[in-house]
């Protein structure tokens, strides 16, 4: 199941390596992109939420040279524990 989130990207970061405290094995690299989506409430109001969306290395440099302009990103949720959706 996929979904659209819209949102102005403000940062793309490389998250640190993770290394196993026992093998000292480094773990694969790791990339986010920072959005601002902005959500309506049922009062009318706007709640600008921070979302960090993982990106592909190789598309690290696209995102990178978008900060500051809104962009639209298809995703899917993961979660290692099951996940339960509400209607609203």
């Amino acid at each position: 199941m996929t979904f659209i989130i819209k949102g102005k990207i403000i940062d793309c970061v490389e998250l640190p390596q993770y290394i196993d405290k026992v093998t000292k094995e480094k773990g694969e690299k790791q990339f986010i992109t920072q959005v601002i989506v902005p959500t309506k409430m049922k009062n009318g109001n706007v709640r600008k939420d921070l979302v960090d969306i993982k990106i592909d290395e190789s598309k690290f440099n696209e995102y990178h040279s978008k900060i500051g302009k809104d962009e639209e990103f298809e995703i899917s949720l993961y979660s290692k524990s099951s996940i339960t959706l509400k209607a609203v």
